[in-house]
């Protein structure tokens, strides 16, 4: 009887971790699009735009990310930057 809760109990744990990783990564993403779609609008970008971009892309990845940002921030890096 136990045991059965037991597993139960991890595997609920589980989901939810999985469920709060994956949330955290759709809160990247969209706070590096937004950095981006800021920067390409205005025609630059400000230096600690850039740092940001690096530091949320590198948790973006380490949390599963794929590669969709890369452009986007491969485009804001063309920019001069202020």
């Amino acid at each position: 009887f136990l045991g059965g809760r037991l597993r139960a109990k991890v595997k609920q744990d589980t989901k939810e971790s999985e469920a709060m990783k994956n949330g955290m990564r759709c809160l990247l993403r969209e706070r590096i699009i937004e950095i981006c779609d800021r920067c390409l609008d205005r025609g630059f970008v400000h230096i600690y735009n850039l740092e940001s971009l690096d530091d949320l892309f590198g948790q973006y990845r380490a949390l599963g990310g794929n590669g969709m940002a890369t452009k986007l921030i491969d485009d804001v890096k063309k920019l001069q930057v202020k």
